[in-house]
């Protein structure tokens, strides 16, 4: 840890949050609205200190079988969403048939379906 780190801790050590490699950082509060949720991510190799008046995501960008995993159920849900569409399309089909049918009175005997 530097210098510096060390000196913020001692002097603030409630208020204190550190930021690792590839943490994203958000500005929470700022002195103009522009900068305000604005985002940048540490790429340096030490952990910083941050302010109290900063948000850190920390995460993991380098799971890569997390990352595999997250894509194979994401193809899934996809491919999943794609066969639901259809399914659903071909039943309104269905129920127009039957609606039609039975608001123009054209059964001529009880059908089951």
């Amino acid at each position: 840890m530097s210098k510096l780190n060390e000196l913020v801790t001692e002097f603030c050590p409630d208020s204190v949050k550190y930021a690792g490699h590839s943490d994203i950082i958000m500005a929470v509060t700022n002195e103009n609205d522009d900068d305000v949720c604005k985002c940048v991510a540490w790429l340096g190799n030490e952990s910083i200190t941050v302010s109290g008046h900063a948000a850190i995501i920390h995460h993991n960008q380098n799971a890569k079988e997390v990352q595999c995993e997250i894509v194979r159920i994401l193809d899934f849900l996809t491919l999943f969403t794609v066969e639901l569409t259809a399914e659903l399309a071909v039943r309104k089909k269905q129920y127009e048939f039957y609606r039609d049918k039975l608001l123009c009175h054209q059964f001529t005997t009880f059908e089951y379906f």
